[in-house]
């Protein structure tokens, strides 16, 4: 029983330390700025397929699904970061204004912050187990942000 949790956790662990060394080697390739998201999707796609077995994984075929979507993930990622670039400066500027009712406006800069990256991550999720398009994929995610909250 303990010996049977032991395993379970450890192999997580050594999943997980597998999954952080790919996504950066596959990070570095992409020279950071444009790939991190890449690598993010295709560490996603790669857990998602294999699940916890370690001796499924394989740099080799992740480096092909890194190639494959390179430039249409990248899309995808800067258009998020680009919008949470502009919520947070928006926030940081209403920082300086000393009104009660900026306590409102800010409340909700932050709730579309959060929002921004729920759907960037539900998104990428979403892309990595079903073929469809960004669009589609787009609207799945605002349906399960939103059907999540009961």
């Amino acid at each position: 029983m303990i010996g049977r949790a032991a395993d379970k956790i450890f192999t997580r662990v050594f999943i997980f330390l597998i999954m952080t060394v790919y996504f950066w080697i596959y990070a570095i390739a992409g020279l950071i700025v444009l790939g991190v998201g890449p690598a993010f999707r295709t560490v996603t796609e790669m857990h998602m397929d294999k699940q916890w077995d370690y001796r499924a994984y394989s740099f080799k075929e992740g480096w092909h699904r890194f190639k494959k979507n390179f430039w249409s993930i990248n899309l995808h990622t800067w258009l998020f970061l680009g919008i949470g670039m502009i919520l947070a400066y928006n926030l940081y500027l209403s920082l300086s204004i000393h009104t009660f009712w900026i306590l409102f406006v800010q409340f909700i800069i932050v709730a579309a912050l959060v929002f921004d990256f729920s759907l960037s991550i539900l998104t990428v999720m979403l892309r990595s187990r079903y073929d469809v398009a960004f669009r589609d994929s787009l609207k799945l995610a605002i349906v399960q942000f939103f059907s999540n909250f009961v």
